[in-house]
């Protein structure tokens, strides 16, 4: 998997998120980190993930994390079944990468940061075609 691959794709899926309402790239949705401030932030991050048996040459995968914090689980909860809903089986969403996105989980997951923020975290993997020319 090629740093520029991922970086496109992790692209794609920031403005998608924007684009869906989740919230506003470099403002409330991040690419490869999540700072400390906003309290009410989403975080797009480039994870690792199965390698693909030789025969399949013709599928690229791109696997990433998508990290919800806010104040209460309430609120995180909603906001994950937001980002879950734009997400999850949604095929030919990214604008440079056609494909099919996949949830790996539902939402559900959290834990809570140093400063007792709910922090949820949801893994998708895509799919995509390689170009063949």
């Amino acid at each position: 998997m090629t740093v520029q691959l991922t970086d496109s794709v992790l692209n794609d899926v920031g403005t998608h998120l924007q684009t869906s309402g989740i919230g506003t790239l470099g403002v409330d949705v991040f690419l490869y980190q999540l700072p400390h401030q906003p309290t009410e932030a989403v975080a797009v991050i480039p994870t690792g993930g199965p390698r693909l048996a030789a025969d399949l040459n013709a599928i690229k995968r791109v696997q990433f994390q998508v990290l919800i914090r806010a104040d209460s689980i309430t609120s995180g909860m909603q906001k994950a079944e937001k980002v879950f809903s734009a997400l999850d089986n949604q095929a030919n969403v990214l604008a440079n990468n056609p494909g099919r996105i996949f949830g790996d989980h539902e939402p559900g997951v959290h834990f809570r940061d140093a400063n007792n923020r709910v922090v949820f975290s949801l893994n998708f993997t895509t799919t995509l075609l390689r170009e063949t020319s």
